[in-house]
């Protein structure tokens, strides 16, 4: 099946594609997400810009070697190519293939423009990458090649032979979107939100007074003495001369607006329809 999107924007002409773009983001049972300085990213929500899949040969902690360009070989050729006496030895005390299948994600933050890539060969993460793939590929089919999805960062369970429940990383989708106008050059990079004025509010609405509207208000009638001025509340008592004036109130402050819209970094994308039941069961949609 066709791979949606699988170049994230890069830095300029002539720089070499490589697996690694931005900030390396890992994730583990124990410690959740972090950044390469062991640094706990914000959950979200972020653009799942592209994904990608490559072979990466490790040595020394070090790569010297990816490959990118498909068709991708086959891996157990590629690693039986190499001596057994050249492999390093894995977590298990035994040797490891030097090439290893990478599954990447690319995440954009759209707030401050940080750019992530959650990458690892386990097998949580072909399970993810799977499974995204295969929805992204539904979503353009559905709404266009353009659509694009809008991410939290998440974790989910799933059972394994040997371990039983075990929890590997996932990508919760909240929505997706599309340009705005439908112009697929805008995924070049996000643009700055045109700014919004806040609506007018009912009192701004409102006519204008008239003359009689202005006109000097009829006095509140004094209250009664000995009554209160309030049904729970006894009068106050009487002020001496020498009882200093009470302070005066504070300023009124005006209530904040309810209906003033914040502008985020995912205004310049336009929400998309998510699919209805009957598009999700249809088995016509074509897979390559």
């Amino acid at each position: 099946m066709n791979t949606p999107m699988p170049v994230p924007p890069n830095g300029g002409g002539g720089l070499r594609q490589r697996l690694l773009r931005g900030t390396l983001l890992k994730w583990n049972e124990v410690d959740g997400y972090l950044d390469r300085d062991g640094v706990q990213p914000v959950e979200g929500p972020y653009l799942l810009w592209a994904i990608e899949e490559g072979y990466q040969r490790w040595k020394d902690q070090t790569v010297v070697d990816e490959i990118i360009d498909k068709p991708l070989p086959d891996l157990e050729q590629l690693n039986a190519a190499i001596p057994k006496s050249e492999w390093e030895p894995g977590l298990d005390g035994h040797p490891r293939p030097p090439y290893s299948h990478q599954y990447c994600f690319y995440l954009l933050d759209p707030n401050d423009g940080q750019f992530f890539t959650l990458m690892n060969s386990t097998v949580g993460m072909k399970m993810l990458w799977e499974s995204l793939a295969e929805r992204w590929e539904v979503m353009r089919h559905l709404r266009g090649a353009d659509v694009i999805a809008v991410v939290n960062l998440a974790t989910r369970p799933f059972k394994t032979a040997k371990w039983g429940i075990k929890y590997r990383p996932d990508l919760k989708i909240l929505e997706w979107r599309k340009p705005v106008g439908g112009g697929g050059d805008r995924l070049g990079g996000p643009v700055a939100p045109t700014p919004q004025l806040p609506p007018a509010s009912s009192a701004s609405s409102a006519p204008p007074a008239t003359s009689a509207q202005t006109s000097t208000p009829a006095p509140a009638p004094a209250p009664v003495p000995g009554a209160s001025t309030s049904p729970h509340a006894p009068p106050p008592p009487p002020r001496s001369a020498n009882t200093p004036a009470p302070p005066p109130p504070p300023p009124a402050r005006p209530a904040p607006s309810g209906e003033q819209k914040t502008t985020d970094g995912l205004a310049f994308l336009d929400q998309v329809k998510p699919p209805t039941l009957s598009e999700e069961l249809n088995d016509d949609l074509p897979f390559k």
